[in-house]
């Protein structure tokens, strides 16, 4: 008996497995591990966005908290990939991408919360002028 939730295996009395005998399982890990090239174009595409919404000399490298900013948006980057590779696996249940889209967008508001502090204050239209 297989209990694929908590991942235990339980021989049963009335199985046709028995005592002493191997059994070989194969299995799809639940969290598949991330290619180092995955992560570092995340990191490169979330420093171009931090740098182009608040930092377009390029200097953020020194702020703490702009770095935390970009960190955020590529765990945001990362988990919307993981999104894309959970729809893409045909597993019949579109749970597991809403969960990753969930976890990106609760990045990104992160993200975001940190960058909006950088970013000059929005000044409205003018006035019309009568001439």
């Amino acid at each position: 008996m297989i209990d694929t939730s908590r991942g235990a295996i339980k021989r049963v009395s009335s199985g046709d497995i028995a005592d002493c005998e191997t059994v070989y399982l194969d299995y799809t890990p639940l969290f598949a591990c991330y290619r180092d090239e995955l992560l570092a174009n995340a990191v490169l595409e979330a420093n171009a966005l931090v740098e182009k919404a608040v930092d377009p000399n390029r200097e953020f490298g020194a702020d703490l908290v702009l770095q935390q900013a970009a960190t955020y948006r590529a765990l945001e980057i990362v988990c919307r990939a993981s999104a894309g590779r959970e729809l893409a696996s045909l597993n019949g249940s579109d749970k597991p991408a809403l969960a990753w889209m969930k976890l990106a967008h609760d990045y990104g508001e992160r993200s975001e919360k940190l960058i909006s502090s950088f970013r000059p204050p929005c000044a409205g239209p003018s006035a019309p002028v009568k001439s």
